[in-house]
């Protein structure tokens, strides 16, 4: 070895100088991180796991030791087994409590499945039921999200089916690795990439940004197309109920009321449970049959017109030879019944020279005298005396004029309906006018008359019954107004400039209502004058602007409740606005003296009826 070698760590010498030792020359002193690449540093921990204890970090020496087997109870806990002892052994076994110890004697064992002497195991000595397993013929099925799976027979593998993107091969799983790039940026997108978000498309809500919460005055009822509370619904002829809605809100129809002092249209009463054609609605408002009009109450062969409370049928006897009898008991009053010889008191003259005969079962007519006679009384003709049978026949009812009378009604033939009625002539016939037949089919129908009378099926759902001259019928279904601008101005103590009061979209030009209202709210120490309202706008017909004063241009009222009002429809103005502009308003007009100012409130609301 030369004066300039120095030997490595094989024990071989080196081929040359050490020119630097760690990067530094000349004296070299060791330095803490000169070898740390190559050792544990003292802070580096031993860590013990489930069953282990001791550990800590390597500045000391360390000693793990496994725990101990934990008897059963309060305090058990996995571990390993107590030293069996010095004494060598096959009976004893360890037991819940820690110790080994030699199990209880038993009854012994004779055979085991049919084996004696040294049984050792065999196929087939248990079931895999017994030992608590299952059968290798059993499957691990795959659900939705997953693949893999099968018989047990072998060692299965289940795998996650990955997402796939949306499109033709869609279908869900688990998602992709977002990457080795830590970040807070990129979300999942359905064609399972990961990507940063798009640029958000609204910068701010209302002038606010961040978490924004919607608040009470974001939108007026007119931008989201609804109407204020303050908009009432009210109950007109025929209705009753109604009010503002801010609240539900019940129409309920009026009842009919009887001619007279308190008569008024309205729904009819209900006719009751009892079907019938025969009950008309009279005009005390309650459902009879009309006088006069006699409906036959007789049904089949044989019946006869009675009458016990009402008119009514009564069936003819069910046995040969009955006769009607008077019976007080009965409805009607009467009954049939088969004569007996008790009923017979005095069947010869007592009153001759001759003794009375004794008692016979029947008499000739021939040997008969005295016998009474059957009269046909009103309704009814035929009878006559006794001598034989005798028939009584239903009077038909005749026509009014020289021979009309009473009498059972006509046949009103084998055409089934509801339509016509029996006229004073003995003829069914449909009774002109008020005998309209109803044109209704189907549900929602409105009876209306255009040169004749007929059926308008119903419109589409919200929809209302407008006025239209234009129409066959004379009226039509339509959109109802929609009030689409509202301004309620008060405590106003000077004239209202020019100002928008509804921007008429590209979309909805057409027909508007506009309602002013302007009331003075608080009176001028001396005198004032109400100022009248001027509407500014341009015709869709002539794209003309136009403004008009609405209202008195010296209504010198001083008083609260004063309002400016003029024409048959105060304040109320139908425009046909151009699609496009703008509709604005303004006050003019107003004067005031006094010390106290007056004050007024201006209201104003828009409807839109359609192009």
């Amino acid at each position: 070895m030369s004066k300039s070698q120095v030997i490595n760590g094989s024990g071989t010498t080196g081929t040359g100088a050490v020119t630097s030792v760690f990067t530094r020359t000349g004296d070299i002193v060791a330095a803490p991180a000169d070898y740390s690449a190559f050792y544990v540093p003292l802070t580096r921990n031993v860590n013990t796991g489930a069953g282990l204890n001791g550990g800590g970090a390597l500045s000391a020496d360390l000693t793990l030791s496994a725990v101990a087997l934990g008897a059963s109870g309060a305090s058990h806990a996995a571990g390993i087994a107590p030293d069996p002892g010095v004494t060598a052994g096959t009976t004893r076994f360890l037991c819940e409590n820690a110790t080994w110890a030699t199990p209880s004697a038993s009854a012994g064992v004779s055979s085991f499945n049919t084996r004696t002497g040294a049984v050792v195991p065999a196929s087939g000595d248990y079931t895999a039921a017994q030992v608590g397993a299952v059968p290798s013929t059993r499957n691990v099925n795959t659900g939705a999200g997953l693949t893999g799976g099968g018989a047990l027979s072998a060692d299965l593998t289940l795998s996650a089916v990955p997402m796939a993107a949306s499109g033709t091969g869609h279908s869900a799983g688990t998602v992709p690795d977002p990457g080795t790039t830590a970040g807070t940026t990129h979300f999942l997108r359905e064609d399972a990439t990961w990507a940063t978000l798009p640029a958000a498309p609204v910068a701010s809500v209302f002038g606010r940004t961040g978490a924004v919460v919607a608040v009470a005055t974001d939108y007026t009822p007119t931008f989201i197309g609804a109407v204020p509370t303050t908009t009432t619904v009210s109950a007109g002829a025929g209705l009753s109920g109604g009010g503002a809605l801010s609240a539900n809100v019940t129409l309920s129809a009026v009842p009919m009321a009887a001619s007279g002092a308190s008569h008024a249209a309205g729904i009819v009463p209900d006719p009751g449970a009892t079907a019938g054609t025969t009950k008309f609605l009279r005009e005390d408002a309650t459902w009879v049959v009309p006088p006069g009009g006699f409906v036959s109450p007789l049904t089949t062969k044989g019946d006869i017109h009675t009458f016990t409370t009402v008119d009514a049928r009564l069936a003819v006897g069910t046995v040969a030879n009955q006769m009607l009898l008077v019976d007080s008991t009965q409805a009607a009053g009467i009954k049939w019944a088969t004569p007996t010889a008790a009923m017979v008191t005095n069947a010869v003259d007592q009153t001759g020279s001759y003794a009375n005969p004794a008692w016979i079962s029947s008499y000739a007519w021939s040997k008969l005298t005295g016998y009474p006679s059957v009269t046909a009384g009103t309704g009814l003709s035929g009878g006559g005396a006794l001598t034989g049978n005798v028939t009584l026949n239903a009077v038909p009812m005749a026509a009014s004029g020289a021979s009309h009378s009473g009498g059972t009604v006509p046949d009103p033939g084998s055409t089934a309906g509801t339509t016509r009625f029996l006229r004073e002539d003995a003829a069914w016939v449909v009774p002109p006018g008020g005998g309209m037949t109803d044109p209704t089919t189907t549900k929602g129908d409105l009876i209306v008359h255009g040169t004749t009378t007929t059926r308008m099926a119903v419109g589409s759902d919200s929809q209302v019954v407008i006025a239209d001259s234009t129409q066959t019928l004379g009226v039509k279904w339509g959109a109802a107004p929609v009030i689409v601008a509202v301004v309620n101005l008060t405590a106003q103590a000077a004239n209202v400039a020019n100002s928008l009061l509804y921007a008429i979209p590209s979309t909805a030009g057409g027909m508007y209502r506009l309602n002013i209202l302007i009331v003075l709210t608080r009176a001028a120490t001396t005198s004032s004058t109400l100022p009248y309202a001027v509407p500014q706008w341009t015709d869709a017909d002539t794209s003309v602007t136009l403004t008009m004063q609405v209202g008195t241009a010296a209504n010198t009222q001083n008083a609260p409740g004063s309002t400016n009002a003029y024409g048959e429809y105060p304040n109320v103005l139908v425009l046909n606005l151009k699609a496009g502009t703008n509709l604005n308003y303004a006050t003019a007009g107003y004067v005031s003296s006094g010390a106290t100012t007056m004050q007024y409130a201006v209201h104003i609301q828009l409807e839109y009826f359609g192009s």
